[in-house]
Parts: C-alpha cells; sequence; structure tokens
C-alpha cells in the first residue's frame, strides 16, 4: 500500500498537548475508514506537522482529515528509500 505525508501549516504555534490531541483524533478516523496512521513528525513552535499514512489514496488521506475535523495543506504521495 502507498505512503502518504500530510503537510500541516497552523495560524499559530501550538502546545505538545494540542498536537497530539489532534493526532488522536487523527488515528481514530484512520482507524474507521480503514487506513493506517504511521507517525507524526511536529514542531510547535513553527506551527508545523507533518504526518506518515499508509493508505490506498491521497483522497482516503484526505477523507481521514475531514473526518478528524483537520484541515491538510498537501499530501504527498512517497516512497522509501531502499538504501541511504
Amino acid at each position: 500500500m502507498p505512503f502518504f505525508i500530510g503537510v500541516h501549516k497552523f495560524p499559530q504555534a501550538l502546545s505538545d498537548e494540542e498536537i497530539e490531541g489532534k493526532w488522536a483524533k487523527y488515528k481514530q478516523s484512520c482507524a474507521t475508514l480503514g487506513i493506517k496512521p504511521v507517525k507524526l513528525h511536529y514542531n510547535g513552535a513553527k506551527a508545523s506537522a507533518f504526518c506518515e499514512t499508509e493508505a490506498s489514496s491521497e483522497e482516503e488521506v484526505t477523507k481521514a482529515h475531514e473526518a478528524a475535523g483537520l484541515t491538510v495543506d498537501e499530501v504527498i504521495e512517497t516512497k522509501a528509500a531502499a538504501k541511504i
């Protein structure tokens, strides 16, 4: 199944707790839709987050964000490097 990175730019800085709350909601909506949230990278002070999700399509990832009440600025399909 393909991997996608969701790019989030928030209007203001967020605390760890606020970001973790958004991630928890996203994981719930992913479970409902049958896709797999893999990992979240974020910098609350820079109001940025990047979530990695395993899904069949970009549309599924977008739907999971919408179901969680979240906006996603961009969804990018990615490939993992075999060797770096």
